[in-house]
């Protein structure tokens, strides 16, 4: 096990002075004070035993590991705890520099990039020591692409388009309305102003990212496949996520396809067994891929001026359940074909949202897809009597080809399926 060099413990010893100074600022604008104090004390010791020079035996070398880990453990149970906690973007810039502190300790590069990756997922590109994570990760990423001699190149495909016009095998019942070269004039009046939504063919097709995310060795070789990706495990996130390295990630991706191909069931009915990299600003943690795509204009006319890009990833059958959003969505399809139904606002009751008292749960249906699926198979009579009134809501269905955009107005209920693997990326804003 090596020690911190010390450019990345200058940079700790900085970032932690610049922590203290912000104490009285969080304590005084946030209920959690106490919380302010508990994350400074814990990184004030753990940062003061990794910067021992001279561990004596490797006493205090013991002790800075035993320490950090503490801190993760407590850093990650109020990231991710029953109850929120109130200081979560102290405790992302605590994580953010606890990762950066175990990494520089680890025993392989792997492991070392592992945490670096997981610093910038939890942590995010704004703390303070997102720079030098960013940097890290990308020179230990290389380093382990050249030892492996894994290089660019390469042309498999992913998902084989089908040709256009011509879904995977589902009938659209009451399609989206489609528009051709909409303006922003006509998309602020007549559609975003009105909440409606609609669908442009081909309106993202010139993306780099079209003709590039679709290939294997994209994903794979190179530096860009050692790195490392949060994983749900199932879409409810009840046995949470992993985190995977991308190349591992391709290779489950294309084993859910293999099992669908060979399966006796269709993959119009057939749900994945887990394992989707959603909703995640995968832009945000790899910025190499920012030049493949470009921002709608659309996703630039909300009030706040703030845009969110989330990467939905994942295999043939990957589902997100009945559920609406409390944002504006332009939804852009970049790989494969995947296929969403829409419910207005109005249909809501007919939808049986949840009813816990779960706060983040409140936008989610009772409805399983599971349910939906067979009910559609068996025409309705598998959930007549559990979900009567779903069969007389309204809704409007699409599917989406790599190129295609989806306007996806805030408050609309939605139920998405891959219909082969499939990579989107949603452009969230309000």
């Amino acid at each position: 096990m090596t020690g911190p060099g010390k450019p990345t413990l200058c940079l700790a010893a900085e970032i932690m002075r610049s922590l203290e100074e912000q104490q009285q600022e969080w304590a005084g604008t946030l209920a959690g004070a106490a919380e302010v104090k508990l994350a400074l004390e814990l990184a004030k010791k753990a940062l003061g035993l990794a910067l021992e020079e001279e561990p004596s035996e490797g006493i205090a070398r013991k002790d800075a590991a035993e320490v950090l880990q503490k801190l993760h453990d407590t850093c990650w149970e109020h990231l991710h705890g029953q109850r929120l906690s109130e200081c979560l973007s102290l405790w992302r810039e605590v994580f953010a520099l606890n990762c950066l502190l175990r990494s520089t300790g680890s025993e392989t590069a792997r492991e070392a990039l592992r945490l670096l990756d997981l610093g910038l997922i939890l942590g995010g590109p704004e703390t303070h020591v997102a720079e030098t994570l960013f940097a890290q990760a990308e020179d230990l990423a290389k380093e382990l692409a050249r030892k492996r001699g894994l290089d660019e190149g390469g042309s498999q495909l992913l998902a084989e388009p089908a040709p256009f016009g011509k879904p995977s095998g589902l009938v659209v019942k009451r399609p989206v309305e489609e528009v051709k070269d909409l303006g922003m004039e006509d998309f602020l009046v007549i559609y975003f102003n009105k909440k409606r939504p609609v669908v442009l063919r081909q309106s993202c097709s010139f993306w780099p990212a079209i003709r590039r995310w679709c290939k294997e060795d994209f994903w794979c070789h190179g530096a860009l496949g050692q790195r490392f990706v949060p994983v749900e495990r199932d879409y409810w996130m009840e046995e949470g996520f992993e985190i995977m390295q991308l190349k591992d990630f391709i290779q489950h991706c294309k084993a859910e396809a293999s099992e669908r191909s060979t399966s006796q069931a269709s993959a119009v009915e057939r749900l994945s067994k887990g394992g989707y990299l959603a909703q995640h600003a995968l832009l945000d943690q790899l910025p190499s891929l920012e030049a493949d795509v470009q921002t709608p204009d659309f996703a630039l006319c909300g009030s706040t001026g703030t845009v969110l890009r989330q990467v939905f990833f994942g295999p043939n059958g990957t589902v997100t359940p009945v559920h609406w959003d409390p944002y504006e969505n332009i939804f852009c399809q970049v790989v494969g074909e995947k296929y969403l139904r829409l419910y207005p606002p109005s249909e809501a009751p007919k939808l049986y949202p949840r009813t816990s008292s779960d706060q983040e749960m409140q936008n989610n249906s009772q409805i399983e897809p599971a349910d939906l699926l067979l009910g559609e198979r068996e025409g309705g009579s598998a959930y007549a009597e559990k979900f009567p009134e779903l069969q007389t809501a309204q809704y409007w269905d699409v599917v989406l080809q790599p190129g295609d955009v989806l306007y996806l107005p805030i408050g609309w209920w939605h139920f998405v399926k891959s219909l082969s693997i499939s990579i989107s990326l949603a452009f969230h804003f309000t």
